[in-house]
């Protein structure tokens, strides 16, 4: 037996067995639920009570002591079931969910306690709305539209088909709350309040840069316009949506905890979540995600979204000589004013609504927008991206062997912050050298692309919004991610893997022979001969001066340099094992676990890279590139 507050708790110490007999009761009569979970079965011929999971509960007050309240309940079932052939046999059962409707007086303890009627639930719950133990409601994901739905329908229902925008103004008059503006807090920490009761409280004063005490009416809501949410992809009118949420939903929560803390007057909304001042914190936190996940719901109604942004596809899809991918980040910029929130919610809400060419859209990483791709419908789960940072690249490439020796092999390469298979019919080179995804390779991202899981470090909202957050030019900085590469292996292929390992294994023979050369240049010249370059060719591969390449094959550079001994291993093409040995020689090395030296290390897997490709994977993460000119 589960339960999941105090008085469920109670309910199910005390009448535990009354609830096994009624249940039973109810299988006698409705055995038909238990055949339906049993399709092989002739029948169901008797059903016992194993255990009881209570899920949840819903109270409602009644006159006098009385109280009446529906208790959630999952009971495992021991089923005895017919088989053709006459055979019996007997399985648990425990996917079915019940509402054990019950009544009872409540004094100095519960009496009178009936159990009235037991329906059968879907997983989703009640048909009408549950209150948990703290009376918070009870709010499944697939629900959000129509919770925000009842508070539009109720108080703004020209917004519902897209008639009129929201207005916020007309909800909040309607609900009577008036809306304030403060600097809440001197951190901003606090984003926003709800005051069910009129308080004394204290704000923050810019102007003299101390707390100031002030007068709150009941039925207010303070915005802190240079404060949001980090989970809410937020604007200021997010943040009133949210607390429209908090006194529409959790008033009676509200006052339940109130009686618990005498001197609770208000919701205070906290940056990272939850609610300060109130308890307990698991029910504020449920709280404050039922707030963060409606608040987008109203200001972008399902219907009234859908419409507009079908107009805005339809009408773009028109335009002469476009690749509509070019246009997506139009729409969704359109779609933010028309709406009044960031392109980022408008994106999310995009992507929620089963527009998956959004994914594609507006991701910003290393300081810049990648351009939109897209991809197999169905391909990328929600905390999935193709779309990475060059530091994340660079910490993956050297905790997953597979990511690091298809680098090694020249089989992935690193184009517009994808990870791709290095094949001109997926990448090719920008007049800038810089390696970009072709027309065909942006249109197609799950041919050629590594997926990365996405998620936050510590928890908090959904997979799908880690991903918004990763990919986002306004990353909250106290955000932090996870990132992990998936589905390497099944990225790539080979027609003959033993002939590859051959050739691999007489090449790298033949290159270790350095390991005899009695200098760093007699190696150099050893290797250019290989390779059957020249120093001309080399100083184009490398992005070096030919002035440069020949102070190393003459010995007139005193204290070789890191970058350079790199460039010129690069443009060599070769395998870490000789590039260790050429290091050396050089009397260069790496330090373990350090950022900018991992960093450095791929780059030495990047054999078929450009320099100036390189160059922008470095710099991207804040690093020199490996050359900055030539002399």
């Amino acid at each position: 037996m589960r339960a999941n507050n105090a008085f469920l708790q109670y309910l199910g110490d005390k009448f535990y067995d009354q609830f096994c007999d009624k249940i039973e009761e109810f299988f006698r009569y409705h055995l038909g639920i238990l055949e339906d979970k049993l399709p092989d079965a002739v029948r169901v011929e008797g059903a016992e009570v194993e255990d009881l999971d209570f899920k949840n509960i819903a109270i409602e007050d009644e006159s006098g002591p009385k109280i009446s309240f529906d208790v959630l309940v999952a009971p495992e079932i021991d089923a005895k079931a017919l088989y053709r052939g006459d055979d019996y046999d007997e399985h648990e059962v425990n996917d079915i969910w019940l509402s054990v409707s019950c009544s009872a007086e409540i004094g100095r303890e519960i009496t009178n306690f009936r159990i009235q009627y037991i329906d059968e639930l879907s997983k989703r719950g009640p048909s009408k709305k549950p209150l948990d133990g703290n009376l918070v409601p009870i709010v499944g994901r697939c629900d959000y539209d129509k919770e925000a739905e009842a508070i539009l329908e109720k108080y703004d229902p020209e917004a519902l088909d897209g008639s009129e925008k929201v207005n916020l103004k007309r909800i909040t008059d309607g609900m009577k709350l008036n809306v304030i503006e403060r600097k809440i807090s001197e951190d901003g920490s606090i984003f926003g309040q709800v005051f069910f009761e009129t308080s004394a409280t204290e704000f923050f004063d810019p102007s003299t840069g101390c707390p100031r005490k002030e007068q709150v009416n009941a039925n207010t809501v303070v915005v802190d316009r240079n404060s949001s949410s980090i989970f809410s992809l937020g604007s200021a009118n997010i943040t009133i949506a949210h607390e429209i949420v908090h006194a529409f939903y959790h008033r009676k929560a509200f006052e339940f905890a109130r009686m618990l803390n005498k001197d609770l007057a208000f919701v205070q909304c906290q940056k990272r979540g939850g609610i300060k001042t109130a308890v307990p914190s698991q029910t504020t936190a449920w709280m404050e995600a039922q707030a963060n996940a409606i608040a987008p719901h109203i200001l972008m109604p399902k219907a009234a979204f859908k419409k507009k942004a079908d107009e805005l596809f339809e009408q773009y899809s028109h335009f002469p000589s476009s690749d509509l991918l070019d246009l997506v980040p139009t729409i969704i910029n359109e779609l933010a004013l028309f709406f009044d929130v960031t392109i980022y919610s408008a994106r999310k809400r995009l992507i929620e609504l089963g527009y998956e060419i959004a994914v594609g859209a507006c991701n910003w990483v290393d300081g810049e927008y990648v351009r939109t791709f897209e991809f197999k419908k169905g391909t990328l789960k929600p905390d999935e991206t193709f779309t990475v940072s060059s530091k994340d690249l660079t910490a993956n490439a050297f905790a997953d062997p597979s990511l690091f020796t298809a680098f090694l092999s020249g089989r992935l390469v690193f184009a517009e912050n994808h990870v791709c298979l290095d094949d001109p019919k997926f990448v090719t080179r920008a007049k800038t050298g810089v390696l970009v995804l072709t027309p065909y390779g942006r249109h197609h991202a799950d041919e050629c692309c590594v997926r990365f899981s996405c998620r936050l470090i510590g928890g908090g909202g959904d997979g799908g919004f880690a991903t918004a957050c990763y990919l986002c030019r306004q990353q909250n900085p106290e955000l932090q991610f996870q990132i992990a590469s998936s589905g390497v292996g099944s990225l790539l292929s080979s027609d003959n893997p033993k002939e590859e390992v051959e050739k691999y294994t007489k090449e790298l023979r033949e290159l270790m022979l350095v390991q005899a050369k009695p200098s760093l240049a007699d190696s150099l010249k050893y290797l250019i001969d290989y390779r059957e370059t020249d120093v001309k060719q080399l100083a184009a591969d490398s992005g070096l001066s030919e002035k440069t390449i020949d102070r190393y094959l003459e010995k007139k550079r005193p204290e070789p340099d890191k970058r350079t001994v790199i460039a010129i291993c690069r443009a060599l093409k070769l395998y870490p094992k000789v590039s260790n040995v050429i290091l050396e020689q050089a009397g260069i090395s790496f330090i373990p676990n350090d950022p900018e030296d991992n960093a450095l290390s791929l780059v030495l897997m990047m054999v078929d890279a450009t320099p100036e490709t390189i160059n922008a994977f470095l710099m991207k993460q804040g690093y020199k590139p490996l050359s900055d000119q030539r002399e």
